[in-house]
């Protein structure tokens, strides 16, 4: 699959969670739109933190879990509890 085709990826600083966008790239820093995680130079700096290239993980964007749902009285209120609960 050529680079163009690829679809574009992202990698978080482990050190300070920036995320770093292939498609966005660091313009700041000398990377423009487009540049590869690969074609980063190794003494490429995060802009944040200051790590290197090396603390960063490719990133995958997690979906929410839903909302639990809580059980109620019968007349539809329900009690909160403030605090660690253990006064009661």
């Amino acid at each position: 699959m050529s680079d163009m085709t690829r679809a574009w990826r992202q990698f978080i600083c482990r050190a300070c969670g920036l995320i770093y966008d292939e498609e966005l790239g660091d313009p700041d820093s000398g990377l423009a739109p487009g540049t590869r995680f690969e074609d980063i130079p190794d003494d490429w700096e995060c802009p944040l933190c200051g790590v290197t290239k090396l603390d960063f993980e490719p990133y995958v964007r997690r979906e929410a879990a839903p909302a639990a749902t809580v059980a109620v009285g019968p007349r539809g209120t329900g009690i909160v509890v403030v605090g660690a609960g253990l006064a009661g």
